[in-house]
């Protein structure tokens, strides 16, 4: 009895001791390492414990990344669709990991949303003791989807406020799918996405607005502001019915205090007006009383 009780310790122990040999070797399906994007301070797949025999090269041709605003710009506090696809020749397994991190820090921007559970999930690594939050594959999220090619989709909001250029940093695995982690393919790619140029009232003139007055003595409308630069200029009076009524006709105004002025004439009545404002192609509208 003391004998089998002894071959059994023997046996535990020796599992025990191979189990991480055992672990280290299976083919990871369930999501890529946390840094591992070859972002800034990053390694890639390719270490140890992961995908250690990878090649990596660039993932031009390879990899795509769709981001719906044409002119690659974001809205802070706004929520994009992201999809991320890649494309291999003979390849049926594939995984993924991607990085938002802006230019001028070293943590991930943004806020990553999952819309496709069973495909993919969030994990958290941490680089010079700043944590970065990446989107990765899960374990049903591998299999191609189309022959030699898959893709992935999920969220990204922005910041809530202007951070400047952010970058995403994305790695894909083409796998050899030989049930270990050896002689796979890394392609590593980076999409750049700056915030959105925007020429609102606000940016455009002081304070962001304009100051009218009614002067009875003459019939008229002053109108005052102080514009940030140079700008093109028109300003329309409409009575309730949109009837153009008077107007300012367009021109371009250097930057400084400017003060117009509408003569009304006796066909203008006394009554509400809107006074319409363009400036570059940004409009702002006020009432004012006429007596």
């Amino acid at each position: 009895m003391k004998l089998k009780i002894r071959k059994k310790t023997i046996a535990v122990i020796a599992f025990v001791a191979i189990l991480p040999a055992l672990i280290s070797s299976r083919p990871k399906t369930s999501g890529g390492h946390p840094s591992s994007t070859g972002g800034p301070g990053e390694k890639t797949c390719a270490q140890s414990g992961c995908h250690s025999t990878a090649s990596i090269d660039p993932g031009t041709g390879v990899n795509t990344l769709f981001f719906p605003t044409a002119d690659s710009t974001y809205v802070p506090g706004q929520t994009y669709s992201i999809i991320l696809g890649v494309k291999k020749t003979g390849i049926a397994k594939f995984g993924f990991e991607f990085l938002a991190l802006e230019d001028s820090g070293e943590t991930s921007t943004g806020q990553l949303v999952v819309t496709d559970a069973d495909r993919t999930h969030i994990v958290s690594g941490t680089i010079s003791g700043k944590t970065r939050k990446y989107m990765t594959h899960s374990t049903d999220g591998t299999p191609a989807l189309t022959t030699d090619s898959t893709n992935w989709s999920f969220d990204w909001t922005a910041p809530s406020t202007n951070v400047g250029t952010i970058t995403f940093y994305y790695i894909t695995n083409c796998t050899n799918d030989n049930g270990a982690n050896t002689g796979d393919a890394l392609y590593e790619s980076s999409f750049q996405i700056k915030p959105q140029a925007t020429n609102s009232i606000q940016e455009l003139v002081e304070g962001g607005d304009i100051a009218v007055g009614y002067t009875p003595s003459n019939h008229s409308i002053s109108i005052t502001y102080a514009l940030k630069h140079s700008s093109k200029v028109c300003i329309n009076l409409f009575d309730v019915q949109g009837k153009d009524l008077k107007s300012i006709a367009q021109s371009v105004k250097t930057t400084g205090v400017h003060s117009d002025i509408i003569e009304l004439g006796k066909n203008v009545n006394a009554g509400i007006y809107s006074l319409s404002f363009m400036i570059n192609n940004q409009s702002i509208s006020k009432k004012i009383f006429i007596q």
